[in-house]
């Protein structure tokens, strides 16, 4: 049943303060059992122990067969005064095996946190920071990292970039892809299902498809360049949450292991871990069934040590990692990946921030730099600061300058670079970093009477970019100001829409567009104009103020396989010069085109299904010249294109706007479709209305207007009749010339 809470929001201290001191008992009591035995030993030695089971009833009927470790959180729950809640038998024949799913759940959560006293240990650390919401904050000197600026193409960037490229074999990817994802209310459309973060479409392709293509475009642009091809191994931290596990390893099925074999990937499933109300009491969504929730993802270090994941990419000669969320799809963008990898492997460095401009009042996280005496040294650590922890730190978040709408400190982007033998020792010593809790979301919880209340509740979280806390420099002097760059944590500055762009929640009328999808592909159009008008030297609308974006979606659209590119200086020798009209849309996933002076009102959509390479009879891509090709030299190409009215009816209505998930309706589009080294020519030819145009493999489509007739000619082919030659010149710059094979 649900009634109205009868539990007030500020719950009083000293009750919070009486279950504190009886978990801390508990927790003396246990912390220095040598294995499950001996806990089990002295959890029932405890009086309240005793009392309870003493008492005939189901648990005490139950206790009887179970395992140690089930055994250990039965009793734990009961040392805490917990029981009357936790353990409300309902009336029917699945009483106990809900009873044992539940131990099972409480299992997972006594194992992973052993170092901080298992289950005991996790509530009482929950209730440590409850009580400490109001203590004063701790006055430490926080200053503004000094960072590498990548925002524009110096020298130094190029050469950050080449160092990337060549130095790619000794980097893996780590994506932790467990989280819940709740404020995005993704549902399957078929059976409602609610879905992981990682499942939500953006640009045609599901989040974590894109972490993908994001990376083997980096490796095929090595290929491009060296000739060289590198598999980078990848270890993806998931979770149960949603299916989360299951919808990521079904999407790289789906998507046959992406051509890099399954044995190219790791998972690791994170542990989900109870909730508690602001009261201290286990979260009960149901009787015997508990609010479990994801436990942050900093909890990512300690369970790479415990799966063997950092043994795994050693094996595989990993030195270094990056580490990417999966909401963030502008993480890659031009050359700012590169550029922050690239100064990792450079300086041999230990960790590192991908960092940018911060917006004051967003929910985001701070780079901070804490210098501290100690002794007749001074520390130094470069390191991340919560926005839920601004006021217990004693942090003001106000404007770089008066006016300005980015904050003083810059932004945590949670893009981090890490030396792997190093993090692994650290998280061995402190393996569960940054803990912290947010109490501010309202969840369905079950009081010692079965009345339903919403009440405000939170779960034990971590972050994975404070393992930083604990790589501190050390100076016998204080570092003049420049000379931050002897810190072996180090920090980049880049364009904040080309680094953080997150799609954490909807757009709703009236509130800011920062972390929605529909601002993420804002930041997108921004960054998609600079490409074509400073670097493809195309003539195109501008981009739509905030309100009339919102109001009346983009002006025009560009989109592209990241394997054309990454890097924005690659693209605009590729495509040079002419107009995109307002309403445009122009797509191109094929990585290999010549594009000059093109014409483009409506849509125009060139797609190859040989991107990068042929995939084996083994399902291994190799990258190769094999690949479609597409040449368009002063084309016009006018038709209907985008159902603008239509895409405005389907935005909103609590769902992801056509535009940005790629799914467009659209009254007429030219679409040429490239099957394996097929090759698509034309010059001087004008495309009036819908065009379906399909390229055989081992064929070359040639157009050529004759009046107004368009002719298609083809003519068979074993290799590839033109190629891009990549070549690097001194100072980085990456050039590429047109070489003809006829």
């Amino acid at each position: 049943m649900r009634g109205s809470s009868g539990q007030s929001n500020n719950t009083p201290r000293d009750v919070l303060g009486d279950k504190l001191a009886r978990a801390e008992e508990v927790l003396l009591a246990t912390q220095g059992s040598l294995g499950f035995i001996e806990k089990l030993d002295s959890l029932a030695a405890l009086p309240i122990v005793q009392r309870y089971l003493d008492k005939p009833g189901p648990v005490k009927t139950f206790i009887a067969g179970l395992t140690p470790e089930c055994d250990v959180v039965l009793r734990s729950v009961i040392a805490l005064g917990q029981a009357d809640i936790v353990f409300r038998i309902p009336e029917g024949a699945d009483k106990f095996e809900l009873l044992r799913q539940l131990l099972q759940e409480l299992v997972l959560t006594e194992r992973f946190y052993d170092t901080i006293g298992g289950l005991v240990g996790y509530y009482t650390q929950v209730l440590r920071i409850l009580t400490a919401e109001d203590d004063q904050a701790v006055m430490t000197q926080y200053l503004r990292p000094e960072g590498i600026d990548i925002t524009t193409n110096t020298e130094s960037r190029r050469n950050a970039v080449v160092a990337a490229i060549h130095g790619m074999h000794q980097v893996a990817e780590i994506y932790p892809v467990g989280g819940a994802g709740d404020r995005l209310n993704l549902l399957d459309i078929d059976s409602g299902e609610q879905l992981p973060a990682a499942r939500l479409i953006y640009d045609g392709r599901t989040l974590f498809e894109n972490l993908v293509t994001d990376l083997q475009a980096r490796e095929y642009l090595r290929y491009r360049l060296t000739g060289r091809q590198v598999t980078t191994p990848v270890a993806v931290m998931t979770s149960k949450e949603k299916n989360n596990h299951s919808h990521i390893t079904e999407i790289c099925k789906e998507a046959g292991w992406f051509g890099r074999g399954k044995e190219s990937f790791r998972f690791f499933e994170q542990p989900l871990v109870p909730v508690l109300t602001e009261a201290g009491d286990f979260s009960m969504k149901a009787p015997l069934q508990m609010n479990v929730k994801p436990g942050g993802h900093g909890v990512i270090w300690k369970l790479a040590v415990d799966s063997g994941v950092f043994e795994w990419l050693a094996d595989r000669g990993c030195t270094k990692a990056v580490v990417k969320q999966v909401n963030n799809p502008m993480a890659d963008t031009d050359a700012g990946m590169l550029g922050f990898i690239g100064t990792g492997l450079s300086n041999d460095h230990r960790f590192g921030f991908a960092s940018c401009d911060r917006i004051v009042d967003a929910a985001e996280g701070m780079n901070v730099l804490i210098e501290q005496s100690v002794g007749e040294s001074i520390d130094y650590c470069l390191t991340n600061v919560e926005y839920t922890e601004f006021s217990q730190r004693g942090i003001e978040d106000v404007p770089v300058q008066p006016g300005s709408r980015f904050s003083a400190f810059p932004c945590n982007t949670n893009i981090l670079w890490i030396d792997l033998p190093v993090v692994a020792a650290t998280a061995k010593q402190h393996p569960i970093p940054g803990m912290l809790l947010n109490m501010k979301t309202l969840m369905p919880s079950m009081d010692s009477t079965g009345c339903i209340h919403d009440v405000h509740s939170g779960r034990l979280e971590s972050t994975m970019q404070n393992i930083a806390d604990h790589l501190v420099d050390r100076f016998d002097v204080k570092l003049p100001e420049g000379q931050h760059g002897s810190l072996r944590t180090f920090l980049t500055y880049n364009t904040r829409r080309k680094t953080m762009s997150a799609t954490k929640s909807l757009h709703h009328a009236g509130e800011p567009l920062v972390g929605t999808i529909e601002g993420c592909y804002y930041d997108h159009l921004h960054n998609m104009y600079e490409l074509v008008t400073q670097h493809c030297r195309i003539s195109t609308p501008g981009i739509p103020s905030e309100q009339e974006y919102c109001s009346q979606g983009p002006s025009w659209m560009f989109s592209f396989h990241p394997a054309l590119g990454p890097l924005y200086s690659v693209i605009g020798d590729k495509i040079r010069g002419g107009v995109i009209h307002e309403g445009a849309e122009l797509r191109l996933d094929i990585a290999e085109v010549d594009i000059a002076d093109i014409d483009l009102a409506g849509s125009l959509i060139v797609e190859a299904d040989c991107v990068m390479g042929k995939v084996d009879t083994d399902g291994l891509l190799h990258y190769s010249d094999q690949i479609g090709r597409v040449c368009l030299k002063n084309v016009v190409v006018s038709n209907a294109g985008v159902d603008v009215e239509e895409m405005t009816q389907r935005s909103g209505n609590g769902v992801a706007p056509p535009y940005a998930t790629g799914h467009l309706a659209r009254r007429e589009v030219m679409h040429v479709l490239i099957h394996g080294n097929g090759e698509f020519v034309a010059e001087g030819v004008t495309f009036c209305g819908g065009y379906s145009i399909e390229v055989p493999a081992g064929v070359r489509m040639t157009v050529r207007q004759e009046g107004e007739i368009v002719v298609f000619d083809e003519e068979k082919i074993h290799n590839p009749s033109w190629n891009w030659h990549y070549e690097e010149s001194k100072d980085g710059e990456l050039t590429l010339t047109r070489i003809n094979k006829d």
